[in-house]
């Protein structure tokens, strides 16, 4: 009877285990898709600081070009500014855009999480507890 016991606890066991490694593989996938989104995000950021930079750099030729009192240059150094100041724009939209998505995937991410440490919690209650005998020094207490 006690080997009968120990086969289905076994299986219980090792489906239990399988439950766990599906879901572990889905929550594995994704977190990768959360860090590649992430790396997605910060590219975006890092180009739209560059852009600022080039912009800050194109308002000084702006002013330069007033100061010069030069109207071609003048024209020319304010459609570049603004061109930049259009690709900052855009790439704005595309990091608030980006982020939405980060947010969606990171929420999926912590749902299947929270699946697999139910799963893993599951497994835990299955997997006997082994026996501790107190020690010489507790009994002595």
């Amino acid at each position: 009877k006690k080997k009968k016991e120990d086969e289905k606890l076994n299986k219980a066991i090792n489906e239990q285990k399988k439950a766990l490694e599906k879901v572990s593989k889905v929550s594995t996938e994704a977190k990768k898709a959360v860090d590649s989104k992430q790396k997605e995000v910060a590219a975006v950021v890092a180009k739209v600081e560059e852009k600022k930079k080039a912009f800050a750099a194109a308002e000084a030729k702006v002013e330069a070009a007033e100061t010069s009192k030069d109207k071609k240059a003048i024209k020319s150094a304010l459609k570049a500014s603004d061109q930049i100041e259009d690709e900052i724009a855009k790439l704005s939209e595309t990091q608030k855009k980006l982020e939405g998505e980060l947010k969606s995937i990171e929420s999926d991410f912590n749902n299947k999480n929270k699946a697999t440490q139910g799963e893993q919690a599951k497994l835990d209650k299955l997997i006997p507890k082994p026996k501790v005998e107190p020690t010489a020094e507790a009994k002595k207490k």
